[in-house]
């Protein structure tokens, strides 16, 4: 009995000195032991773009779009003296409409006889009539010729009816042929009135006319009745005065 109790306390005793063993090299290990504790990792640096650092920073806004305050009101003093309201006497400046330009007659030449040539110059009953006898091949009448253009410039038709009445009839050409070398003279002339190419003989013309040659002016007054024949040279002298006489009546 002795022995056995004697075992058994040896047992006991080798149980309690292995597990005080244990004990301490536990205490050891967990001092030897570190405690895994996670690592700081440096931050990755961030890669910044040219564009980037040119324009800085975006700044974030609204997606909202902002609706536009009111126009603040301008005072007098930013914009100069107040504008004073118009009174009753006040005038307005307006700019006038250009006037209508008056379009320019067109140089004609048309063929008439004796009695047709004598009705067109009382169809100008209440204007003074200016009739010029001319012909192509007459160098005084070519001469002439301008003051007639002048005397319709200057009174125009209102006032002053110029008639030139061409004595290059030729029975043996039509009219078409004879009238190219009259209308050139007379477009050069700028002959904006009535042009009359007369359609009978030179001779016969003279005779009805009571003439012996051209150039000769024929005056009419303004009822028609003819006031005065000129056929010598220089004819205009003598026209224009009595043309202003007619016009102050």
């Amino acid at each position: 009995m002795k022995k056995l109790f004697g075992l058994a306390a040896i047992f006991l005793m080798a149980g309690c000195g292995q597990s005080s063993l244990d004990a301490k090299f536990s205490d050891v290990n967990t001092q030897l032991t570190p405690t895994t504790q996670p690592q700081a990792t440096p931050d990755e640096p961030s890669v910044v773009s040219p564009l980037d650092a040119e324009v800085g920073p975006v700044e974030e806004t609204d997606s909202k779009a902002k609706v536009p305050d009111e126009p603040a009101e301008i005072s007098d003093d930013q914009v100069g003296a107040p504008i004073q309201p118009l009174k009753a006497d006040d005038t307005v400046a307006v700019a006038e409409a250009p006037a209508k330009v008056k379009a320019e007659r067109k140089v004609e030449l048309k063929g008439l006889k004796f009695d047709e040539i004598q009705a067109l110059v009382k169809s100008h009953k209440g204007k003074v009539v200016v009739m010029d006898c001319w012909a192509t091949y007459c160098a005084p009448c070519i001469e002439e010729f301008p003051n007639l253009v002048k005397l319709h410039n200057k009174y125009g038709p209102e006032k002053v009816v110029c008639i030139s009445l061409s004595f290059d009839y030729d029975s043996s050409e039509t009219i078409e042929n004879q009238s190219p070398p009259i209308l050139k003279f007379l477009q050069e002339q700028k002959a904006t009135f009535d042009n009359i190419l007369a359609q009978e003989e030179p001779d016969d013309l003279y005779g009805k006319f009571k003439l012996v040659s051209i150039p000769a002016v024929f005056v009419y007054d303004q009822e028609g009745a003819l006031l005065e024949k000129f056929t010598n040279h220089g004819a205009y002298e003598k026209v224009n005065p009595l043309v202003e006489k007619l016009l102050s009546k």
